[in-house]
């Protein structure tokens, strides 16, 4: 059975007919360009105005009058998104290769594009989102291999507002630098990054009121939060996606060492290892993430939080490793 879709309840993104384009991507990918047949939108309040018609020619100087006046992302229509990731995959290795664009510029390349594509993905999850996810997966793999620089260069690019996408995207870029950095096989970290890209596409079925709410939940609202786990392997299932380990460290990215995880309660080895990694990489960036009930830690307290409010709960080899791959000594050292 497909999941409804409840306009205004559950979902988390502003709107189910738009997707956001930062306006900088248009700079290096799209200017002057033919294919990108499709009208603009631009956001004021709640509101969609019609901005650019599609058959106006994309130029530099048009996009720096936009900049000037102060648009910061413009929208197109979910279905006018389509030629996007077939059309990216060429464009993004052409900068990606070119030793003219400097390594930041790269990074946030990438970044913006990945941000793109799972935005595109938690709106309409089929087939299609699949296949384009695990394109960009083994792309952005192979990018990070040849120049591992680009690790650094995510921390001050990501994004943290309270949005289910922008989280998966920050947590795929920790998990997939991260697992890299240890020096894990590609096809090991293929499997991690996919997972870390979907985990949480099970709160897209939590009412939003239950997510935004800024205080404490009670034991059905907790209840609920507790089911999106299965809910993201569900999901994956409905669109035919069959690695069955993906859906296992997807269904497990909240199990806890001690056993006080969810959704089974499952302890120690009883998690798979790339669970537990992804668990270390998502309670970081969900520190550091803006919520309704609290403001972000910082990244120092962020770690200070995981080192001993959170004892018991990580992996703590993974834990030390995740923290020396950000620059930080654990308290033993």
């Amino acid at each position: 059975m497909v999941w409804p879709r409840r306009k205004g309840v559950s979902r988390l993104l502003d709107d189910v007919d738009y997707i956001a384009l930062d306006i900088e991507l248009l700079e290096d990918l799209f200017y002057e360009h033919p294919l990108f047949d499709a009208d603009f939108y631009i956001k004021k309040g709640n509101k969609f105005i019609f901005y650019r018609k599609r058959e106006l020619p994309i130029t530099r100087e048009r996009i720096r009058a936009w900049k000037d006046m102060g648009v910061k992302k413009v929208y197109l229509k979910v279905e006018a998104f389509e030629f996007y990731p077939q059309y990216l995959q060429g464009r993004l290795s052409h900068i990606m290769e070119d030793p003219c664009y400097q390594v930041e510029r790269k990074a946030k390349i990438l970044y913006l594009v990945s941000e793109s594509l799972l935005e595109r993905a938690f709106r309409e999850l089929d087939e299609v989102a699949i296949k384009n996810a695990k394109v960009f997966v083994r792309d952005t793999i192979r990018y990070l291999s040849d120049v591992p620089e680009l690790y650094r260069k995510f921390m001050g690019l990501m994004e943290h507002d309270f949005t289910t996408y922008l989280h998966s995207n920050n947590v795929f870029f920790l998990a997939t630098s991260f697992s890299l950095h240890l020096g894990m096989p590609i096809k090991e970290v293929e499997k991690i990054s996919l997972a870390a890209l979907f985990h949480d596409l099970g709160k897209e079925r939590v009412d939003q009121k239950i997510l935004q709410k800024p205080g404490s939940l009670d034991p059905h609202e907790w209840e609920e939060i507790k089911r999106h786990p299965i809910w993201s392997t569900q999901m994956l299932k409905e669109v035919r996606f069959s690695d069955e380990l993906v859906l296992e460290v997807v269904e497990q990215h909240h199990e806890s060492q001690d056993g006080s995880g969810y959704p089974k309660g499952l302890k120690g080895d009883q998690i798979h290892p790339f669970s537990r990694l992804i668990k270390v990489c998502d309670v970081f960036e969900a520190l550091c993430g803006i919520r309704p009930y609290r403001a972000p830690f910082t990244p120092e307290r962020a770690v200070e939080i995981m080192q001993t409010e959170m004892e018991g709960k990580l992996d703590e080899g993974v834990l030390k490793e995740f923290l020396a791959f950000l620059g930080y000594e654990s308290e033993e050292d």
